[in-house]
């Protein structure tokens, strides 16, 4: 007898094609009543939630014209798309992954298993090539504020947002097909000789460079990228501090109380804060939530150690719309707004409900 390797791509896709396997081939899945499980539900608390959460956030941003225009918002509808798109198409697909893990049938057919492939592979690495952007851009309007004034518009966004899908197709979506090709083959030999033979060279390669490129090194870069900002932000406050000290004391003995009181008052808070704000959320956010998930397809593509996958990475798709709000200020202002005015409503309403329903005897 023969059994199936365990690796990462055998496993969801032997867990939903419907293939007969010779009596003498045992496999990882055995036949069983779905059922429930943790990771079941988790799915499916984190797709309702996604669904309404970002769902919120964009419609806030596209029905608001100023929200529109801004070129950083761009990168927001990006990800907050994506992550509709997630909550709506893949998380209910996992709870039904999940529920049927042990039962090999797929009822639905190829085309809802190849959206599903397709949204685990490529609408999810485009997520988190998004917040590799958002940071790049965080980074570009920190350190080099005059050349992201005069160059980053609304067009340069959008452009940067279709190259980034772009590269992400050509990585993650080649290797999706080339390892669903192979698996077919891997199936037919299955047929033939009673035994699953392990994936081709090309194909492990091709997962090895997919998940540095297209995974590792933007989670990699959105962290780098928090302290080297904070180190330039920290040297070019302490160079504008060291000139403001020789303009007091070059222009002390020569300048009148009031031209010295001008010197030293403090310079204005620019919206620089704001940037670096935005910048250290993100960073934060995937930090917690991406680097598991990293660590589990590193050490399975370069150790064999393909274990249990690190559904963590999931609660992004809660904590963006929720960041994101808070870090920005004009979306944070925006949501407040419409709260007030939902509150407001739902105030006045109670009040011409009261006055309707009392007897005009109770009012002196």
């Amino acid at each position: 007898m023969c059994s199936v390797p365990s690796d990462k791509n055998t496993t969801t896709f032997l867990a939903f094609l419907n293939a007969t396997y010779p009596k003498n081939a045992t496999t990882n899945t055995t036949t069983s009543v779905p059922f429930w499980t943790f990771n079941a539900f988790f799915y499916l608390v984190i797709s309702i939630i996604g669904v309404i959460g970002n769902g919120f956030t964009l419609l806030l941003i596209i029905c608001n014209r100023r929200h529109r225009t801004s070129p950083f918002n761009v990168y927001v509808l990006n990800l907050l798309s994506a992550n509709f798109l997630s909550s709506l198409v893949l998380y209910p697909m996992s709870v039904y992954y999940e529920r049927n893990y042990h039962h090999p049938k797929w009822y639905f057919g190829i085309p809802p298993l190849s959206v599903y492939l397709y949204c685990q592979n490529v609408l999810a690495m485009g997520m988190v090539n998004t917040h590799a952007i958002m940071a790049a851009n965080r980074v570009w309007a920190i350190v080099f504020p005059v050349s992201y004034r005069s160059h980053h518009s609304r067009k340069f966004a959008m452009v940067t947002c279709l190259v980034m899908w772009t590269y992400v197709h050509i990585f993650d979506g080649g290797y999706m097909i080339s390892a669903v090709i192979d698996l077919y083959y891997r199936l037919t030999l299955l047929k033939l000789s009673g035994c699953l033979s392990k994936p081709s060279h090309k194909v492990l390669a091709w997962a090895k460079a997919n998940d540095l490129v297209v995974f590792a090194l933007p989670v990699l870069f959105v962290i780098v990228s928090f302290p080297v900002v904070v180190l330039l932000r920290i040297k070019r406050q302490r160079q504008r501090d060291r000139e403001r000290a020789q303009q007091l004391i070059s222009m002390h003995a020569l300048s009148t109380p009031a031209s010295v009181f001008a010197v030293v008052q403090p310079a204005p808070v620019r919206r620089s804060s704001d940037k670096f704000i935005v910048l250290a959320v993100l960073t934060v956010s995937v930090a917690v939530f991406y680097v598991p998930q990293v660590v589990v397809y590193l050490l399975g593509d370069f150790a064999g150690l393909f274990g249990q996958n690190a559904m963590f990475y999931t609660c992004q798709t809660l904590i963006d719309p929720v960041l994101l709000t808070l870090a920005i200020e004009p979306l944070r202002l925006s949501v407040l707004r419409v709260l007030i005015c939902c509150g407001t409503a739902r105030i006045q309403a109670s009040i011409q409900r009261l006055n309707r329903d009392l007897p005009l005897a109770d009012f002196p």
